[in-house]
Order: C-alpha cells, then structure tokens, then sequence
C-alpha cells in the first residue's frame, strides 16, 4: 500500500516523522496515519509528500523495499541472519538500556507481589 511505500521510502532517506510533518505543514499523527494506510491521500498531497522526500509519484507507487524481514528463514532480503542483526555493534546501547528496563521492570514485580 502506498502508505508503507512512503513510510520505508522516508526512513530509507533518513527522514524523520517529524522533519517529514515540518515539511508538509502537518502532524506526526497524521503523517502517521498516513503511513499506516488509515486515510486516504489525494493526489495533490501525494505530489507534496513525494516532493518532500525528493521523489516522483511513479517512484512512490514502484517502490518496493529490498530489506524486508523474512519471518519464515529468520533472514531479510539481503540474506543477514537475525543473530547477526542483533549482535551488530551499533546496537549495543540500545540493548543495554532495554535489558537495564526489563530489569528495572522486573524489580517492580517482584516488588509488588510482596
């Protein structure tokens, strides 16, 4: 669906939500709903957001994401293994701090079944 296009075409480019929502004089809510299909985009607005992540309509309505994750073989189109996603470096921090939040949270129920 045009919405998930847009959505992978925008985080392809490194754009954010809210940098995208700045440049079309919207919400991130909206856009939002936008990539998630939810409304539906008329043309004019379609020309605007492909205008905005540097693209033409055609190339919105082509676009088919190449690194799209395989729930059947644990691997994505590039053919990486989900163990050596995981274990890539630039993920280490935020592995840190989600197990230091799963820890904290644990803490909280042991704390509350006393």
């Amino acid at each position: 669906m045009i919405g998930h296009k847009i959505r992978s075409i925008r985080m392809k480019k490194g754009i954010s939500v809210l940098a995208l929502a700045d440049a079309l004089g919207l919400t991130k809510q909206a856009i939002g709903r936008i990539e998630r299909n939810e409304v539906d985009i008329s043309y004019e607005n379609l020309k605007t957001i492909s205008d905005s992540l540097g693209v033409s309509i055609p190339d919105i309505e082509d676009y088919e994401d190449t690194n799209t994750f395989n729930i059947y073989n644990n691997t994505n189109s590039q053919d990486h293994s989900l163990v050596d996603f995981f274990n890539d470096p630039k993920l280490k921090d935020t592995q840190a701090i989600l197990q230091a939040i799963l820890e904290n949270q644990k803490e909280i129920i042991k704390l509350l079944k006393k």
